[in-house]
């Protein structure tokens, strides 16, 4: 509430100036949604209000924003081998990329998107095998998953420390289950994914919004980071965020990376995203609005 208690927000209200926030006033919440009342609560009762006008998302869109060839081709891979689709980035934020390995190796090969469904038979250790699952028709073989970093021109397998953890990088990128790629536009990619982990920024937490796809939040967690991560979490688009050191090391199951891929797979199938059509509003995503957030 505080955040709008400032000398520069009297002055504004005091002169008049709108601002345009250019965020549905839900995604917002009451507390933020409601500020020029709020403003004069917190400041003076008798100040002028502050005048804040809320527009649906709005982005700046390039012609030239469209996903990069080896992005493209790896969904494309993934999408007909019926393997979910999940991205990872924290964009700039000191993230360890080790750990960043780390839990994409444990969403490629611990999850099993829509095998409890399914019923599908059991292979190996009681779980059913990929080639089952394939048959099948079914969206439910393990993931693949797409880690959005800068490797500084070394092979992505030599980040990681262990041996072990270096040959699965290998082979999960021969097997391209795995991409590490610089980046990708944002709202090219996530038509095009199931799961995104994100750090909380507001630009790519708005994209995933929009496009209607379940987050979960990690990273360092700074200031609006955890705001952000709390609107994710009332709006029902994913569970509440957690440290990247606790994602990485869970003190329970059910916090581990894969448990809430996983949980995030199970819910939101393809068609149920784009029947949602996101939290939309003029971003991209389909204008979903307040219905869609009601949904959610």
């Amino acid at each position: 509430q505080h955040v709008l208690c400032g000398p520069q927000f009297t002055e504004l209200a005091k002169q008049q100036v709108p601002l345009v926030v250019p965020i549905p006033e839900y995604v917002m919440g009451e507390e933020l949604g409601n500020a020029g009342e709020t403003q004069r609560t917190c400041c003076n009762r008798n100040s002028p209000e502050l005048i804040m006008e809320h527009t649906s998302f709005i982005f700046l869109r390039l012609e030239n924003d469209q996903l990069p060839v080896d992005v493209a081709d790896f969904l494309e891979n993934a999408r007909r081998g019926g393997r979910a689709r999940v991205a990872m980035t924290f964009s700039s934020m000191p993230v360890d990329k080790e750990s960043m390995l780390k839990l994409a190796i444990d969403v490629c090969e611990k999850c099993w998107p829509g095998v409890n469904a399914q019923g599908l038979g059991a292979g190996h250790q009681g779980q059913p095998s990929d080639i089952a699952a394939a048959s099948s028709g079914h969206r439910c073989r393990r993931p693949a998953v797409i880690v959005m970093m800068k490797t500084d021109g070394v092979s992505p397998d030599t980040i990681c420390r262990s041996a072990e953890d270096q040959q699965k990088v290998r082979t999960l990128i021969e097997e391209r289950r795995l991409l590490v790629c610089p980046g990708a536009p944002f709202h090219a990619l996530f038509k095009e994914i199931e799961v995104a982990i994100l750090h909380g920024g507001a630009g790519v937490t708005s994209e995933a919004m929009v496009a209607g796809v379940p987050v979960i939040t990690s990273g360092i967690l700074l200031m609006d980071q955890r705001f952000w991560a709390k609107r994710v979490h009332d709006l029902g688009m994913g569970p509440q965020a957690m440290a990247i050191d606790d994602l990485v090391r869970p003190a329970d199951e059910r916090n581990s990376i894969e448990a809430l891929v996983q949980k995030a797979l199970e819910r939101d199938t393809e068609e149920e995203l784009l029947e949602r059509g996101g939290l939309g509003g003029g971003g991209g995503g389909g204008g979903g609005g307040a219905a869609a957030a009601a949904a959610l």
